[in-house]
């Protein structure tokens, strides 16, 4: 004869147990998680400081031009100032006013450019600060979890070690049935029944079954394979 309230005893640590590994099986991935969004911070930061950067070389760039027009400028002035003729002097006006034009229009894109270069690194650092908060939350999540997967870990063992004592209320010939289905299906190795049907896969009883689970006998579900047990209820209704 089976104890079914040992059963019922030993299919809710299977299901604590299969709850546990569950949780355990997260750990990983959730600290995965938290290294995949402070990585991102890190490539957020470098592609910030990158734009900054290349905003700041165009406006350098732009002011040597600026600075060489400017020049070149008070060079033809000079030669203005100096020429004999009236054509060449209307020559080197009209190319002085063009450059004026050119140095006034790049000048405010040097404007526009050092401004943007200004929020850009200004983004910048916000995004140093953000990627430092990352890490710090990655390493409290890590450190969290990693202590959570150690207190998993002892609790499996745990209720491991009162499986195998529950285990005893096995005849030796399910045994070993029933690691294989438990090792496999987990808490489905059991199934609870009303007297009707398997609490697992719902397959009406035979008459032959039912009467051997009034019997406290271990009878496997022959749809499913689950080792059924009577609810409290059933067994006191019989």
């Amino acid at each position: 004869m089976i104890d079914y309230e040992g059963l019922r005893t030993l299919h809710h640590l299977l299901r604590q147990k299969s709850d546990f590994e569950d949780q355990l099986a997260r750990c990983p991935r959730i600290i995965q998680i938290a290294r995949a969004k402070s990585e991102q911070l890190d490539k957020a930061v470098e592609t910030s400081k990158a734009n900054w950067q290349k905003c700041q070389k165009d406006a350098d760039g732009k002011q040597m031009t600026l600075r060489q027009r400017e020049q070149r400028i008070e060079q033809m002035r000079v030669r203005r100032n100096a020429c004999d003729s009236n054509k060449e002097f209307q020559i080197l006006s009209e190319q002085i006013d063009a450059d004026l034009k050119a140095n006034s229009v790049l000048e405010d894109e040097i404007l526009e450019l050092l401004d943007r270069s200004e929020r850009l690194h200004q983004e910048s650092h916000e995004s140093r600060e953000v990627a430092a908060n990352g890490k710090l939350n990655f390493e409290q999540v890590k450190q969290e979890t990693e202590a959570r997967a150690r207190e998993l870990t002892a609790k499996i063992a745990a209720l491991v070690a009162e499986i195998r004592q529950h285990e005893k209320l096995f005849p030796g010939d399910f045994l070993d049935a029933f690691r294989r289905r438990a090792e496999s299906n987990g808490p489905d190795a059991l199934a609870e029944t009303d007297g009707h049907s398997c609490g697992s896969c719902h397959s009406l009883l035979t008459t032959q079954i039912l009467s051997e689970l009034r019997q406290s006998k271990a009878v496997a579900c022959k749809s499913c394979g689950a080792i059924m047990y009577m609810i409290e209820k059933t067994v006191l209704e019989n």
